[in-house]
């Protein structure tokens, strides 16, 4: 089933200064930031430096939008350009719990690989928490390999857990 099918209204757009707020508070929503690296209360300053990156070409961002409200985010951290490792990139997905499930990761997913390939990237890598199974199976669905594991990398709500480093050669 398509996510359109699902998820009315999908609509997946560069994020804007007006949208710094809603993602704000996203990620300030327990059971997203659970397998976030931030670690709430995520002040709106830190989402505000976080934008300075997204404004100077070092991060390209998109607010997942349904209907009126943004149910989610995705983006893409370049490498420096002119090193060798500028090829490839870092992806990161977020979504609120009402788009869990429902096939907007997968949107979500071929959103980032489009952008990538037009950008001349050939490579998307993340890093995603040992206990994030929904996570793990949509990179492994898009054909993301495993690549490593960082010991006891992530704090989870029980302790530390691994966390895994996925990559796809586009």
């Amino acid at each position: 089933m398509s996510p359109e099918t699902v998820v009315p209204d999908l609509r997946i757009v560069p994020a804007t200064g007006l949208d710094l707020v809603s993602l704000n508070d996203l990620v300030n929503n327990p059971r997203v930031a659970q397998y976030l690296d931030l670690i709430p209360p995520v002040p709106i300053e830190a989402t505000l430096a976080f934008w300075k990156h997204v404004e100077d070409g070092v991060v390209r961002l998109w607010c997942i939008w349904q209907g009126d409200r943004i149910i989610g985010a995705t983006g893409i951290v370049l490498n420096p350009a002119g090193t060798k490792l500028s090829h490839g990139a870092a992806f990161f997905i977020y979504l609120a719990p009402v788009a869990w499930g429902k096939g907007v990761g997968d949107r979500a997913m071929r959103h980032i690989e489009e952008d990538a390939r037009e950008q001349g990237l050939g490579r998307l890598e993340c890093m995603v928490a040992a206990t994030n199974l929904w996570a793990i199976r949509l990179y492994e669905r898009h054909g993301f390999v495993h690549e490593g594991v960082k010991r006891g990398a992530f704090r989870d709500g029980s302790g530390v857990t691994d966390l895994l480093v996925m990559g796809k050669l586009l």
